[in-house]
């Protein structure tokens, strides 16, 4: 806060206040643009010594930016100092808002606990009686705030802001009864969105469990019952090595159970050349590209026109061989015309399909869970990177219904998944996190409900807390 004493109310009002010209946006009459640093107490963190071992390992938490991720709960702290330490520090008051004002700027969380913070915090503690600390906080959610706190940092290799910049932001500030009202009122309300979201994800995980049953139907043959019974005449498919078929009674009698590399011409691993962004020479496809649908293509790198390196056809499959998580080994997709003479990389295994299987009809059994948890159970661990190898790959067991069959199961899967992929589109097309920042904008011009004109205008309040930090 800047120094009142020995200034008139004129000269305290006249520094407080945001002159017309730098106010972002109208207000409600009853409601003033201030200065950030004149309704709050700005705090910046520090960090007691490490040279200090007898600092640390208390119960008082040291709040950092990771820890802000709690949210509008922030409690729980990565680091914790012990009474010496705390007695280094600058103690920040529960109700507080808690902003990073270095490196990640803008990220905000709302404490509900004394703590302290390390150095690349602003706490924000707003004046008792003039500001209610949770609606500080929302407005450090609001894109107005972030923008704000972006235009004034300076930027070298990190952004910063520093408390004096931060001070001079414009807040708006209605009565304390308005500010209570609408800090209740977007509580409210996000407690409805979030409500939403928790339901939106329970949906998606019964879309994956859907999928997966539909999945583990389809071949066992069962979502094609009824079109065997019309079609019996339909020989079993004959695979290049028979000694390779496995008899199976968990599948029709039909269909063969047999390795993977009965049905692949040929298994090629990438090419480890280096590629870059020249956006010139031969796209090179890596595991960003490999999407949950089909190939991701806006984030390619090249190859020189020269290269020699293996490259994909129209039908071929690529795999994730090598990753870091394990969920991602054995993820693939489907290469299309529109890919056909592009190079894949290393960490890729190319599957060139055999005239005896279709290749869409592969990649969703390859998706299966059956074929993933043989994945799994291959995949090995070194230095945390998991893998497998086109041995492990070519032996893993699948079944195979005739050719007419697996067009049919594509047809059936490809209608019941695509009615799933509509209703989960629907569903992401509600933007929750701009249905909130749309929420915030709206409270912070007055237009939640909140505003009642004929309440006393907040310059009163502010007349009232410059008056009091006089004393």
């Amino acid at each position: 806060m800047s120094k009142t004493r020995g200034k008139s109310m004129e000269e305290l009002l006249k520094e407080a206040l945001v002159p017309e010209e730098q106010q972002p946006y109208e207000l409600p009459q009853n409601w003033v643009w201030v200065k950030l640093e004149n309704v709050h107490d700005i705090i910046t963190g520090s960090t007691p010594s490490k040279k200090v071992p007898q600092y640390y390992g208390g119960s008082f938490p040291i709040i950092k930016p990771g820890d802000l991720d709690q949210g509008d709960s922030v409690i729980l702290a990565s680091e914790y100092l012990s009474e010496e330490g705390k007695a280094k520090s600058r103690i920040i008051p529960k109700n507080s808002t808690l902003v990073c004002c270095i490196g990640s700027i803008g990220k905000a969380g709302f404490t509900l606990v004394d703590c302290t913070t390390n150095q690349q915090i602003n706490s924000l503690v707003g004046i008792k009686n003039t500001v209610v600390p949770k609606y500080t906080y929302y407005f450090s959610l609001s894109e107005s705030f972030r923008q704000a706190l972006i235009s004034r940092s300076s930027s070298t290799t990190i952004s910063i802001i520093n408390k004096f910049k931060m001070g001079q932001i414009p807040f708006p500030l209605p009565a304390y009864s308005e500010q209570r009202k609408i800090s209740d009122k977007i509580d409210s309300l996000f407690t409805k969105i979030d409500e939403a979201k928790r339901l939106i994800d329970e949906a998606k995980e019964s879309f994956e469990l859907r999928r997966a049953a539909i999945l583990d139907k389809a071949f066992r043959g069962e979502l094609t019952n009824g079109w065997r019974d019309t079609n019996i005449n339909i020989e079993s498919p004959q695979m290049y090595n028979e000694e390779s078929r496995i008899v199976s009674s968990s599948i029709p009698s039909t269909w063969s159970r047999c390795r993977l590399e009965d049905v692949i011409l040929s298994f090629k691993y990438g090419t480890s050349e280096k590629s870059d962004y020249n956006y010139s020479g031969k796209p090179v496809l890596r595991i960003p590209n490999i999407g949950d649908s089909s190939l991701l293509l806006d984030d390619l790198k090249f190859l020189p026109d020269n290269s020699e390196s293996n490259v994909v056809a129209d039908g071929d499959i690529l795999i994730i061989r090598s990753n870091g998580s394990r969920d991602l080994v054995g993820k693939c997709a489907l290469v299309t015309k529109k890919e056909e003479n592009f190079a894949f990389a290393s960490y890729l295994i190319r599957l060139r399909p055999s005239e005896r299987i279709i290749p869409e009809f592969l990649l969703w059994l390859l998706r299966s869970e059956g074929i993933k948890s043989q994945f799994f159970s291959y995949a090995k661990s070194s230095t945390g990177i998991n893998n497998i190898n086109i041995k492990e790959l070519s032996n893993t067991i699948i079944p195979v219904p005739p050719k007419e069959e697996q067009q049919r199961l594509l047809n059936v899967i490809n209608e019941l998944l695509n009615n799933e992929d509509h209703i989960i589109k629907i569903i992401n097309s509600k933007n929750l996190s701009d249905l909130k920042e749309s929420i915030l904008q709206k409270a912070f011009r007055g237009e939640l409900g909140t505003n009642n004109a004929t309440e006393e205008s907040a310059i009163e309040l502010l007349k009232e807390t410059l008056n009091s930090q006089k004393k």
